[in-house]
């Protein structure tokens, strides 16, 4: 295969199945670079075969590659097993070195055997790369950190007396022609707002309690002896549900895979067993291993009840004198009886010039109203002016910075 057959596919990378990935090493170039590394002096070098101003020279170009100058053809003849080692030769492309691209060739293979190879070209893409930049600056003077400043505080004087208008306060000096209210109660038969409600006058009169309990009495036992047992237990099993199993009527058998392999060296084969040593990519094949299973045929079901977690203890309906069941009452005697109250009774209130319980009957409302006269204030006033004077702010250290306004631009030149 030739390397120059575009129309070939070829593999650059290769990806196991654990996610790892290979690079595929062209093995001739890979010993070309390792023989020029162990044999040539001072490293690799470039070789320019021809500049393309010049009428070419054939024996300095590699043989086979062709180029034009003044329309005629010339084809190197250089062998590339008189190449100089660790050589690049490089060969203007299509005969015009004016873009400054070049195919790049080396030799390859043994000794005495080699051949050219083209491993590429120099182009490169400047289309986005900047190549020029242009400040256009606009300056201006701005106050620089390391500036200090003294500030002096203004002296603040209050005058009184002044005439009244902006920035001028009238506040009172005094109080004089104080005269306390005077204030007069009278009785109203309305109310009204500031008014207080009041009782005038109360009438009473006495209240007497007395209770009848006829017919509302009845016995009641004194005493009561109770008679008790034990109840006797036992355990069952309760069911707490049901549930529905499948049945098979049948099944039948097919051949399925275990699971193994073994190994085989058929590339019709399944994959199995990939592994890379010493840059070798080595992909394995296997054949299945089968096994015989069976599958259920049509399963029916049936429902049967299941049993609960745990046991409940019950009551059988007899008692006895141990176990541990709880107390009932079997027998209860009753010994003396006593008459009490059944129901409540009847209380009757009576009212009169004598009884247990002084009560109001009856009373008169009348409300207070308050009224004042006679106060009088008179507040003595004056105005205030404030006067500041001898404040001052000292520019101490003066640091001056030149700095960028927001009308510089910046112009960006790319290349084509």
């Amino acid at each position: 295969m030739s390397y120059t057959d575009v129309n070939t596919p070829v593999i650059s990378k290769i990806k196991l199945p654990s996610g790892n990935e290979y690079y595929i090493a062209d093995r001739e170039i890979r010993d070309v670079v390792d023989a020029l590394s162990d044999t040539v002096a001072g490293g690799v070098s470039y070789m320019v075969s021809w500049d393309g101003t010049e009428e070419p020279i054939p024996s300095q170009i590699p043989a086979g590659v062709t180029v034009t100058y003044n329309n005629t053809d010339y084809t190197g003849t250089l062998s590339a097993n008189n190449a100089t080692p660790g050589a690049f030769y490089l060969v203007p492309v299509g005969g015009d070195e004016t873009n400054n691209i070049y195919a790049e060739y080396v030799p390859v293979g043994a000794t005495g055997s080699k051949t050219w190879e083209k491993i590429g070209d120099t182009a490169v893409d400047l289309s986005d790369y900047v190549t020029a930049v242009t400040l256009n600056k606009q300056t201006d003077t701005v106050i620089g950190t390391d500036s200090t400043f003294t500030i002096t505080q203004p002296t603040v004087t209050l005058s009184t007396g002044a005439t009244a208008g902006d920035g001028v306060i009238s506040v009172a000096t005094g109080i004089t022609n104080v005269i306390n209210p005077s204030v007069a109660l009278s009785e109203q038969s309305t109310t009204a707002t500031g008014r207080v409600e009041y009782t005038k006058s109360v009438s009473t009169t006495k209240l007497t309690a007395t209770a009848d309990i006829t017919g509302k009495t009845g016995s009641a036992a004194s005493s009561v002896t109770p008679t008790t047992k034990k109840l006797a237990t036992t355990t069952v099993t309760g069911v707490s549900g049901s549930t529905t199993p499948n049945v098979v009527k049948s099944r039948t058998s097919q051949t399925t895979a275990d699971g193994t392999g073994t190994a085989s060296q058929t590339n019709t084969d399944w994959l199995k067993g990939v592994s890379v040593s010493n840059g070798v990519l080595t992909i394995g094949a296997a054949t299945m291993d089968t096994q015989t299973t069976y599958s259920a045929d049509a399963p029916e079901s049936i429902t049967i009840p299941t049993a609960a977690g745990s046991a409940t203890t019950v009551a059988t309906g007899s008692v006895t004198t141990t176990g541990s069941g709880a107390d009932i009452v079997t027998d209860v005697a009753v010994g003396d009886t006593v008459t009490v109250v059944t129901s409540a009774p009847t209380v009757t209130l009576s009212t009169g010039s004598t009884g247990d319980v002084t009560v109001a009957t009856g009373g008169t409302t009348k409300y207070m109203a308050a009224t004042a006269s006679g106060t009088e204030v008179t507040p003595a006033t004056t105005n205030i002016k404030a006067t500041a004077s001898g404040a001052n702010t000292a520019w101490n250290s003066k640091d001056s910075v030149t700095v960028l306004t927001n009308s510089t631009d910046i112009s960006v030149t790319k290349g084509s």
